[in-house]
């Protein structure tokens, strides 16, 4: 965020980062022509929390609950 802020890089992310990386010298502004932006669980390859396993397992179901469900992907957006 210091490089932006100082005006020696720009960058794209996820709405998400402007809440939880706040920064006074930075403004994010909403890209409203962009597409869906497809949301990756990073974890570590061995888990090193007892709850990892059951935490992927608990969004997996939740992201399953299909159209209308509050964590469901948005619809497509129609081309044209």
């Amino acid at each position: 965020m210091t490089a932006i802020a100082t005006g020696e890089a720009a960058g794209v992310t996820a709405e998400a980062t402007g809440h939880s990386h706040p920064h006074p010298g930075v403004r994010y502004l909403p890209i409203t022509d962009a597409g869906p932006l497809t949301v990756l669980l990073a974890r570590p390859r061995t888990p090193a929390h007892p709850a990892t396993a059951a935490f992927a397992d608990h969004a997996r179901r939740t992201l399953r609950g299909g159209a209308g469900h509050p964590l469901s992907p948005p619809p497509p957006v129609p081309s044209g």
